[in-house]
This record gives C-alpha cells, sequence and structure tokens, in this order.
C-alpha cells in the first residue's frame, strides 16, 4: 500500500435531537484512504456513509476525533490552507441537477472554479477544452444552461468541474444513482477511466453493491454509524465474514437467471438511531448473537487477515 492520502480518527458525529437525544451519524470510525485508490464506502440509507464523506470534506464539523489529509488536521486549518486542501480535494454529488446554478450557463459555472484558484481566462478555457474532450462532450454545451442538458451530461460535467483545479482526491457521493442504468455505465467508464489515466485517489460512496465491486480496491461496511467490516473487494464478497455485510450481498439483484441466491435472514428491523441497542448495534438482528456477549459491548474492529478487519464476536470466536 502507498502512504495514505486521508486518515479517519476515532471520528464522532453526533447530532442533537432535543430532549437529551442524539442521533450517533458516526460513532468512532477509523479508516484510511491511499493514494491511487478507489474506496468505496457501502451501507444502507442511514449507516453515516454521506455524513462520513461531508465530514471528510468539512462540510459539517465533527463532534470528535481527527480528519488528517494530505498530513493536515483540516479542522485546524485557517481559511487560506483550507483554500489549498479544498483544491486538492473536491467532491461530485448526487444530483446532477441541484450541482449548477441554473441561471448560468456551463461555461459561466466551469470558468468561475478555474478563476477562483487563480487561472487566467486563457487558462481556464484551454483546460476546459481539454476536461470536455476527456468527458467526450462538445463544446457547444458550454453556452448551454443546466436545465438543456441530460442528467448523464450534467453528472459528466459536475465530474470535469471537480477535475479543473487538478485535486489529488475526488469524493463521489452516489454519483450515479439518480441516472438511468444506460447513462450509469457511461458514467462509471468515465470513473474508471481517470482511475487508469491519473491514478486518481477516490472515496466512492453508494448503496449499490454490483457498482462498488466493479470499480473500488477495497470496501468499508458500514452500519448506524460503524464500521462492520473493511478489506479488498475480493475479500469482501468472496471471503464475506460480518453477517450484515452477508445480508447486504445477499440482497444483490441476479446477474443471471440460474445465480444461485444465497439466504440470509434478518430478525426485526432496523433500531432507531436515538436509541442505540447496548452491545454491537446489530446483534438485535443478528441470526448469530451470542447472548451475553454481543449485548453487552460493542465488539473492536480486529483484522481476521491480512487487510481484512471484523467487527463481529461470533466471527473473531468461531475464527470464521
Amino acid at each position: 500500500m502507498s502512504e495514505p492520502f486521508i486518515r479517519v480518527e476515532h471520528v464522532k458525529k453526533y447530532f442533537d435531537a432535543g430532549n437529551k437525544k442524539c442521533v450517533k451519524a458516526l460513532d468512532d470510525v477509523s479508516l484510511e484512504v491511499y493514494r491511487g485508490e478507489i474506496l468505496g464506502i457501502v451501507g444502507e440509507s442511514g449507516c453515516g456513509k454521506s455524513t462520513l464523506g461531508r465530514c471528510i470534506m468539512r462540510l459539517t464539523d465533527i463532534t470528535e476525533g481527527k480528519i488528517i489529509v494530505d498530513g493536515k488536521d483540516i479542522f485546524s486549518l485557517n481559511s487560506k490552507d483550507m483554500k489549498e486542501m479544498r483544491r486538492k480535494s473536491q467532491m461530485v454529488f448526487q444530483n446532477p441537477y441541484s450541482s449548477f446554478n441554473p441561471k448560468h450557463t456551463i461555461g459561466r459555472s466551469l470558468t468561475e472554479v478555474a478563476k477562483l484558484f487563480g487561472m487566467t481566462n486563457e487558462e481556464a478555457k484551454a483546460d476546459i477544452s481539454n476536461l470536455l474532450e476527456l468527458i467526450s462532450l462538445d463544446e457547444s454545451v458550454l453556452s448551454r444552461r443546466p436545465g438543456e442538458l441530460s442528467g448523464g451530461q450534467l453528472q459528466r460535467l459536475a465530474i470535469a468541474r471537480a477535475l479543473i483545479t487538478k485535486p489529488v482526491f475526488i469524493l463521489a457521493d452516489e454519483p450515479v444513482s439518480a441516472l438511468d442504468v444506460s447513462v450509469q455505465a457511461q458514467i462509471l467508464n468515465l470513473i474508471f477511466d481517470l482511475k487508469q489515466q491519473f491514478d486518481q485517489t477516490m472515496m466512492f460512496i453508494s448503496h449499490d453493491l454490483p457498482v462498488v465491486e466493479h470499480i473500488c480496491d477495497r470496501i468499508v461496511v458500514m452500519y448506524l454509524g460503524a464500521i462492520m467490516e473493511m478489506g479488498s473487494t475480493d475479500d469482501i464478497f468472496s471471503d464475506t465474514r460480518h453477517p450484515y455485510t452477508k445480508a447486504l450481498i445477499a440482497s444483490k439483484p441476479r446477474s443471471a437467471p440460474d445465480e444461485p441466491v444465497p439466504v440470509v435472514e434478518l430478525k426485526g428491523d432496523l433500531p432507531n438511531a436515538m436509541e442505540m441497542p447496548e452491545g454491537c448495534r446489530f446483534h438485535t438482528r443478528c441470526p448469530h448473537c451470542i447472548p451475553g456477549k454481543c449485548d453487552a459491548a460493542a465488539p473492536l474492529l480486529k483484522e481476521v487477515s491480512p487487510g481484512h478487519f471484523c467487527a463481529c464476536y461470533y466471527r473473531q470466536e468461531k475464527n470464521l
């Protein structure tokens, strides 16, 4: 592994819900994003994956912990240093229609970003022209407004806008979930090409397991604000350890009619995020819950094989 570009160290993010209650969106999350890799973050809606992304981009404060980007604690940076950090770290949002000002032309939106980071008009024009070629769009889109373009075109332009500053890291938060399946393939191929051509470092947030399996080098599985399992894509799909990860994989659509479908039965419903269960937060639904242990204290995230981590008493006890 190369040196990590991002280190998330014991980060907690709690939202005040009133009546002395809080939502623990992130609860002691630690991970690393290595240079040149695509790290996938997966989990059900409400697991904290988007909150994690927003914290890494410093779009929201954290309650506790540290986020180190390129060797610097981003929550200790002044505005000047933070501007330089934003040049290195860019984000692609889920909804391409809300990513651009509907009153501005695409050309103006892209040029404003270039000028913000010190480019002249000539430099901006040349860079934007090169990026349009990269994303396979004609320069005629520059005179059009967002409402005149398709979702796929806008998402490609959002990726181009993120690349204007020549970032080291791109965070893509559900970048294809709002698009048609055929358009999704175009965006995923573009992301894969960026990885191949520029050795781009990325975090890819998604609930779509087949997509994550296709493009990510490593995967982090989250559940109710905590990491359940973390490892290489091959390990997560071929050597699955955590019962929750098994349930997620079992829920993905079959790629062929004769593909065997694993059956994983989960008990009960997703717990209330303001009333987190004691012990392992998954034990109320887990088919392998060990009474007196899983419901007593939360398991630590332990390395079960080289580079493969799992937070599960049952797996650790059975050495599975």
